[in-house]
């Protein structure tokens, strides 16, 4: 579960990135390797995942609208992953 729209943005980033460090880390203890998956789609979601798990909080600005722009289209693209 994420942080609701009224939580300050970097609260609601860095609730993200935990969220997709704790997918990745179950897949790690299911040990379930991506890799042998042969679906091109399944690969790029994972790396995706990855990534976001290295946000740099300190590009993420109070109230800035481009941050919280980039927030909804990050939160949309995991729920179609």
């Amino acid at each position: 579960l994420l942080p609701d729209d009224n939580t300050d943005i970097r609260q609601r980033v860095e609730a993200l990135s935990q969220w997709c460090q704790g997918f990745i880390m179950s897949f790690n203890l299911a040990e379930v390797d991506v890799k042998s998956h042969s679906s091109e789609e399944i690969h790029e979601s994972y790396a995706h995942m990855k990534e976001f798990t290295e946000i740099d909080f300190d590009f993420v600005h109070n109230n800035d609208e481009e941050d919280e722009k980039a927030y909804m289209e990050l939160v949309e693209y995991l729920r179609v992953c």
